[in-house]
């Protein structure tokens, strides 16, 4: 399924983002309904004041639906009376010209409700609120990944206050990533505790690599490598050619793992879509970033291009020079990013070419009205 039907990979999300689109979905049906009833055709004095008496009884029912409920803020009822009146003059027009004011008034009234609740909210939340003292936040990377029933606990600033837990990063949950073509065959094939001991390092670092073929990868190999913390990692890139290495590197037959920051390595400035790293080895090596492999991202060293190679069959791999080296990876290129901005900036736009279309219209219909 994974390899003829990837789509599919796609259903298991739908349910979790079903709500972000029931709201606009729901916008859209209300002021399609508000479109239809504006433009009912009144044609005859008797039908405009029949659909004013009939604005004012639906009105009237909703205030007094209201006042059954108790404890209603005044800016509800003002509201209804406004949206009455405006529904009223609205029907009793004699030109398609006060459109435009009448939905600039109605979305005035719809305002008057929210802006009384939040200065209530302004008015009473320190009273009833608890404010905890707190400086400015920066983000802080971590290097190592908590695993289960690990915890980073903090105390609060309050006497009496029961410690609470707080994770630095997010833990390695396997349900989280089952759901991703590569990390499902990691956990199909590989002991959890193995993998749970490897991926917790974000940063790895090894002397050498080995080539195996991607079709038919060898994951016990790569299992027992893991599990011995083995000096070498593995690439499924015929054209990832090793860096040579001195037969006196300090490497040793374990991969080093970084789970601090030192003079030989340092993460530092990191984002969603980037990561800026300074490193400093005796020799070169074969840095493995435990994040998930993609075919847009892209790396520089020291300002050149640099190939990203796929290690150990779902991560990121880059051979380091040895000496001081300036590292930056980021998802996408510069000019994905300079076309997202291009279509915002076209859209808005586009989008106020048809507001003005709207407030002004042009058709010759209503040069008569």
């Amino acid at each position: 399924m994974y390899d003829s039907f990837s789509i599919f990979r796609l259903f298991r999300n739908i349910f979790y983002l079903s709500y972000l689109a029931i709201l606009p979905l729901l916008i859209l049906f209300c002021l399609e309904q508000l479109r239809l009833f504006l433009e009912t055709p009144l044609k005859t004095q008797k039908n405009r004041l029949a659909m004013a008496v009939f604005v004012v009884l639906a009105h009237l029912l909703f205030a007094a639906f209201l006042f059954r409920q108790g404890s209603i803020i005044i800016t509800s009822y003002v509201t209804i009376f406004l949206s009455a009146v405006l529904f009223v003059l609205y029907f009793f027009q004699r030109s398609h010209r006060e459109q435009p004011f009448f939905i600039i008034g109605l979305l005035i009234v719809i305002l008057l409700q929210p802006a009384e609740v939040f200065y209530h909210y302004k008015n009473n939340a320190p009273g009833v609120v608890e404010w905890f003292p707190r400086d400015r936040f920066y983000p802080k990377f971590s290097f190592v990944r908590p695993v289960r029933r690990e915890e980073i606990n903090y105390f609060s600033y309050y006497k009496g206050r029961s410690p609470q837990a707080l994770q630095d990063a997010s833990g390695f949950e396997s349900w989280k990533y089952t759901g991703l073509y590569r990390s499902y065959w990691l956990h199909e094939n590989i002991q959890p505790d193995i993998l749970e001991n490897y991926v917790r390092h974000k940063f790895v670092v090894f002397d050498r690599t080995e080539h195996m073929d991607e079709k038919n990868w060898d994951f016990k190999k790569m299992e027992t490598a893991f599990a011995r913390r083995a000096n070498v990692a593995f690439v499924s890139d015929p054209a990832a050619e090793p860096v040579p290495v001195p037969q006196n590197s300090p490497g040793g037959d374990q991969w080093q793992v970084i789970t601090a920051p030192s003079d030989q390595f340092s993460v530092e400035a990191f984002d969603l879509n980037f990561i800026k790293l300074k490193t400093n080895f005796d020799s070169a090596k074969f840095f493995v970033y435990n994040d998930g492999y993609d075919r847009n991202w892209r790396a520089s060293v020291n300002g050149r291009a640099a190939k990203i190679i796929k290690a150990n069959y779902a991560f990121k791999g880059l051979w380091l020079p040895a000496g001081p080296n300036q590292i930056y990876l980021r998802y996408g290129s510069a000019w994905l990013y300079g076309f997202n901005i291009f279509m915002l900036v076209f859209y808005g736009a586009f989008f106020l070419y048809l507001l003005g279309l709207w407030l002004y219209p042009l058709r010759k219909g209503h040069k008569g009205t």
